[in-house]
């Protein structure tokens, strides 16, 4: 498959040219619309604006702040239609250093394109150009990494030419997943195999069984998990920001106090939590802590998606709460929560880790065991050609 190269035609410095023009890139989250008082001769390309309201498709627990749409959580994003040959992105970012700098995922027309790395506050990115302006096209831009470590958003979306498509129609089916640093990829990236340290470079939610299970079941899916957090106990041993509190909240690391709505409703949501609880640092954790923990934990996410199917999946690097985890889902399905299953996933061999953590190729067969229970529990079909899992 064809990988365009936005980088090395001489159109796609005059079109960031044009675009710096036209947008307060600089005044964080504040634009100025200056489009109109830009001197335009007939050979500049005039940009067309996306209405961020009607134009972008977003998926994920994002989010509007000012002027600019949050996509901080992993796998979280958008994607646009257009007929037209390039179209440019205004991105914005906050890390505390480098080895937290936020990376973005882009497909043009399905195509994986080079990540794009957010450096600075505000930045300037072509993300398709050169394509066939007599065509449809689609991008979709995804946030690889977790929203704990650093924030993206985008400001606004610049057509360079051509006319802009209704957006994608929203998928009917809709998966979740909530876990911690085994859901985001902690090093499911090319590089993480072989890191020996972590850093966002390392992490990629692409390369878990997210996209894989929700590709096979022609479904959208959106992450909510965040890496060392805990039912009852993180992995350093403290109870300071637990997961029950970061899954109440909309965005608790970056816009913290708003609560979550939960207006959008999965019909699945597969859950992977506890490894944290059983680190070294909490060897001596009460067995009936955790399991009164994990049992308000289920109910109150019971509460807010009553007719979802909750899948609660565990042991894929530790297994001594697993037993644990199992009976308190038998106790919620004794008290009639019909809709609540467990599935004992295969430990993973000592070649199948690095620093503790799940690489992207030992995802693939727990992403299989998965998705077969999926459809047990639910009736669904799996797609009949079936888009070749990313990565």
């Amino acid at each position: 498959m064809k990988k365009y190269n936005f980088w090395k035609r001489n159109t796609a410095a005059l079109l960031l040219a044009v675009l710096l023009c036209l947008t307060g890139c600089g005044t964080y989250g504040q634009q100025a619309d200056t489009t109109e008082d830009t001197p335009m001769t007939t050979e500049t390309p005039v940009p067309v604006k996306f209405n961020m309201e009607k134009d972008v498709l977003f998926f994920g627990r994002t989010y509007k702040k000012g002027n600019v749409w949050w996509i901080n959580w992993s796998g979280a994003g958008f994607s646009i239609r257009f007929q037209g040959s390039s179209v440019a992105a205004e991105f914005y970012s906050n890390a505390p250093d480098v080895r937290n700098w936020a990376y973005l995922k882009v497909y043009v027309d399905g195509v994986e394109q080079p990540d794009i790395l957010l450096k600075e506050e505000c930045q300037l990115v072509m993300l398709a150009e050169g394509l066939d302006p007599a065509k449809a096209h689609t991008v979709e831009v995804r946030k690889r990494t977790n929203a704990r470590s650093s924030s993206a958003g985008v400001g606004r979306l610049m057509l360079m030419d051509g006319k802009i498509l209704e957006p994608e129609a929203p998928k009917e089916r809709l998966i979740e997943f909530i876990g911690d640093s085994l859901t985001v990829g902690y090093v499911a990236s090319k590089e993480g195999k072989t890191a020996s340290a972590w850093s966002t470079t390392t992490e990629d939610v692409t390369g878990t069984y997210c996209p894989q299970i929700a590709q096979a079941l022609d479904a959208q899916y959106q992450v909510v998990a965040i890496s060392g957090r805990g039912i009852v106990r993180n992995n350093g041993g403290d109870s300071n920001v637990l997961f029950p509190d970061i899954y109440r909240e909309t965005d608790i690391h970056n816009n913290p106090g708003v609560l979550y709505d939960f207006a959008v409703q999965p019909q699945v949501i597969v859950i992977n939590l506890g490894t944290n609880d059983e680190s070294a640092a909490n060897e001596n954790l009460p067995a009936e802590e955790f399991k009164q923990g994990l049992y308000d934990f289920l109910k109150e996410v019971r509460q807010h998606n009553p007719d979802a199917q909750i899948l609660y999946t565990y042991g894929l690097v530790r297994v001594k709460l697993s037993g644990a985890i199992e009976e308190v889902v038998q106790k919620l399905q004794n008290e009639g929560d019909s809709k609540l299953h467990y599935l004992q996933l295969e430990q993973c061999q000592s070649w199948e880790l690095n620093l503790n953590h799940t690489v992207s190729s030992a995802y693939t067969s727990r992403g299989e065991a998965i998705i077969e229970k999926i459809r047990q529990i639910t009736g669904w079909e799996r797609r009949k050609a079936m888009i070749k899992p990313i990565k």
